[in-house]
This record gives C-alpha cells, sequence and structure tokens, in this order.
C-alpha cells in the first residue's frame, strides 16, 4: 500500500494505491479529492483513510480492490489520524466535530459506519490516538499544563490517566509489542533536542534512550512477530489540512 499523487480533472491529488509484496498488481483504490493516513485493517482486506471532502476530512472504509466505499464520518469537523483496533472491530480516530477547529476528540466507530462512541470530551486537543498490540489501552496526545503530553484511555473511554507530566512536549507515543512499554519523544530542557524515553505503560519507569532518532518498537499497531530490536520510525504523519484545504 503506498500514495502517490494523480491528475484528476486538471488537479493534482494524493490518492491510495495497494500492490502485491513484489510489487506487482498495483492498483488505484481511491479516487477524487485528496485521500491520506491509510491504514490496513488487521485481516489484510481493507484499508481505512481519512478523505477531503466537503471542505473538511472524513473517515472513509474501502476494499483493497477499490471496491466497497463506505463513508463512516459525515460531519463539519475534521474526523482524522483513523486507527483500526488489533481485532479489526473498530476504528479509532480525532475529530474536532462541534469545536469548530477549537480543539480535538478522540473517538471510535465501527467499520460499517455505526456505533460511534466518544472517548475524551475536554477544551484541550486530544490528538493522534494509537491503540496497545493488545487492545486494552490507547494512547494519544493531549495539550495541558500548556504542553502536549501523553495520556492513556480504556477502549470504552473511562481509565483516563496522564502518563507524563514534563515542562517540555511529550510526544509520538508509540506501545512495545507486548503492550507493556511505550516508547516516546522528550527533551530535557526547550532548548535542548529530542530524545527517546521509555516509559512502563502504567507511567512508571520512565528512561531516556540517549539517541537523538525518534525511535520506536514499530510504525503502527501492526507489529511484527519475532522483531525485538528498536526500528526507526517513519516520519511523523501530519493530519492537518494542506493551505489549499483550508481555503
Amino acid at each position: 500500500m503506498f500514495m502517490t499523487r494523480v491528475m484528476d480533472n486538471g488537479e493534482l491529488h494524493d490518492q491510495i494505491y495497494s500492490m502485491n509484496a513484489d510489487s506487482s498488481n498495483q492498483r488505484q483504490v481511491t479516487t477524487g479529492a485528496n485521500t491520506h493516513w491509510a491504514k490496513l485493517s488487521p485481516d489484510g482486506m481493507k484499508i481505512a483513510y481519512q478523505g477531503y471532502v466537503d471542505h473538511n476530512y472524513e473517515i472513509f472504509v474501502v476494499n483493497t480492490d477499490g471496491t466497497g466505499l463506505r463513508r463512516l464520518t459525515n460531519n463539519p469537523g475534521y474526523d482524522q489520524a483513523p486507527q483500526w483496533s488489533p481485532d479489526g472491530t473498530k476504528i479509532l480516530y480525532m475529530s474536532d466535530k462541534g469545536h469548530d477547529r477549537e480543539h480535538y476528540d478522540i473517538f471510535t466507530i465501527k467499520p460499517d459506519g455505526t456505533a460511534e462512541t466518544r472517548l475524551t470530551n475536554d477544551a484541550r486537543h486530544d490528538q493522534v490516538p494509537m491503540w496497545s498490540p493488545d487492545g486494552k489501552k490507547i494512547t494519544f496526545e493531549s495539550v495541558r499544563s500548556n504542553q502536549r503530553q501523553i495520556v492513556v484511555v480504556n477502549p470504552d473511554g473511562t481509565g483516563q490517566v496522564q502518563l507524563t507530566s514534563a515542562t517540555t512536549a511529550s510526544t509520538d507515543p508509540t506501545w512495545s509489542r507486548d503492550s507493556t512499554k511505550i516508547s516516546y519523544r522528550n527533551s530535557p530542557s526547550p532548548n535542548d533536542n529530542d530524545e527517546v524515553w521509555v516509559m512502563n505503560a502504567d507511567g512508571t519507569g520512565k528512561t531516556p534512550r540517549r539517541c537523538a532518532l525518534a525511535m520506536a518498537w514499530g510504525t503502527g499497531n501492526a507489529a511484527r512477530p519475532g522483531v525485538r530490536a528498536p526500528l526507526l520510525r517513519a516520519p511523523r504523519e501530519r493530519p492537518s489540512p494542506t493551505r489549499s484545504e483550508r481555503s
């Protein structure tokens, strides 16, 4: 699965493509306006993504061959950053619905568009959520104490706990494959470079790993069995709209 820019009606739009592991059988999965943040379902049969339509982002699901397109959200807010639950029964995402771009909250929804559930609802930005590999917890970034901090919550919205409280931003939480630890980015002071830190899933045992690169155990919730060493994480995706999409 990859994304490329395609000419459509005289305009360039980002579109999602699928292909075999050997790069054969490449096919365009999406059409129309810009599509981003493509995530493959655990069974490899569907793709969740955010598509720019009606002047905002909505969440969509489509089969990997481009059939069976379903729009899951339909509201004036920006619905972004979809993530599949490990069992494939729910999709996690962030949305500013009802807040007029002021802040985001965290939601889940079923792949058929039903059972939408709000997990957070406060006056702070709650963004970029991620499931733990065992499906029991969800991490996200939240702007608290004027800095982005890492928070964990149960999939039903209960048990919300702030794990970090540094005076500088703590960002990019990523789960270990056994769901017992979380790696994240932090800097000792505002003038220092970001470092990689590791903590237990309950927020204890925070330990810096002296490395200037953002490292993690993987690039999402699709863990690869048998891989133990940390991997370089892919560049951070930005769910915010482009300048042309804001206009």
